[in-house]
């Protein structure tokens, strides 16, 4: 309000000495004055106009300056303001945050990083493709009884390890599917419960860089059942982050298992994760090797020898 008083008092002083100069030269018009005299009044006249002229030219610029810079800095600053959204905090807090991916770690934080990442899968809300082929092959190193009772035998054993349907799950669902089930270990939320840091029955777990991501590979010691339940007991290690057997007494039919030893051997997990710690592959291997005594009606079987190993190929893409 201040400079806009001032311009206005600096225009109005030029108009009010252009109109008295005007004034006064009527003035001198009607009067009779030497020629030295008119041009010497004249002469002082304009210097002082022009003097108040660059005066007042002066401060209108100045205070147009003002006037501009301090509407401009105003208009700039409320325009800016305006511009930035009102939840730019919670923007920002709600950004994705960095996964410490554990390259060349101990095997507890490589076990860690797993359980963690991979029990996080089992609980995605967002939308991921999952292409998967799993299933198992079986055969059959020893049984008595000759080609029939073997025939027989392998049409009982599964193998089929096959394509799958390709699912896309929003929200942990695709159609009547749950994603938590379509995974390894279907029957728990978690894909992993390994112990990081204490008796876990893990002979290795590594950890390379993989791309812009990583790869972890965990390797058991053997593990086993054994008994009358042995087929369908779950083995203290290996069954903490892998599917594996679980055949009944009707699942033998008409086979009856009398006792067995189950041996995991070389049972493997294998897992790549992009940079944000999520898992683009998983593949499992459960190797399971039979032996045991079986009766086929009035025929034992002795030392039967079976070997059953299932796979797990799973890729993810996330949309």
């Amino acid at each position: 309000m201040k400079s806009t008083l001032k311009k206005i008092i600096a225009l109005m002083l030029v108009f009010a000495f252009v109109f008295a100069f005007a004034a006064c030269k009527k003035d001198d018009d009607d009067k009779t004055t030497s020629g030295d005299e008119v041009s010497s009044s004249v002469d002082a006249d304009q210097s002082e106009t022009e003097d108040l002229s660059e005066d007042a030219s002066d401060d209108v610029s100045e205070d147009a300056s003002d006037d501009v810079s301090e509407d401009a800095s105003d208009d700039v600053s409320e325009d800016a303001s305006d511009d930035v959204p009102d939840d730019t905090t919670e923007a920002t807090t709600a950004a994705p945050k960095g996964v410490s991916l554990p390259i060349g770690g101990n095997q507890a934080q490589v076990l860690e990083f797993y359980n963690k990442q991979g029990n996080a899968l089992k609980q995605y809300k967002g939308k991921v493709k999952v292409t998967k082929k799993d299933g198992t092959t079986s055969e059959i190193n020893h049984i008595a009884g000759g080609s029939v009772v073997k025939n027989l035998a392998l049409s009982l054993l599964p193998n089929d390890y096959a394509e799958r349907d390709t699912l896309t799950f929003n929200n942990g669902v695709a159609g009547d599917r749950k994603l938590s089930s379509w995974l390894p270990r279907s029957y728990s939320d978690k894909i992993s419960e390994i112990n990081p840091g204490g008796n876990n029955g893990v002979k290795s777990a590594t950890c390379t860089a993989s791309g812009s991501g990583c790869k972890v590979v965990i390797v058991f010691n053997d593990d086993k059942t054994s008994g009358a339940t042995a087929l369908s007991d779950k083995p203290k290690y290996v069954s903490k982050a892998m599917d594996t057997l679980d055949l009944k007494e009707s699942d033998l039919d008409p086979f009856v298992l009398e006792s067995a030893v189950v041996n995991y051997t070389g049972c493997s997990i294998e897992a790549v994760f992009d940079a944000e710690g999520r898992i683009v592959k998983l593949d499992i291997l459960t190797p399971a090797n039979i032996m045991g005594d079986l009766t086929y009606g009035i025929i034992k079987l002795k030392d039967s020898n079976v070997v059953g190993r299932y796979k797990g190929n799973y890729t993810f893409t996330y949309l």
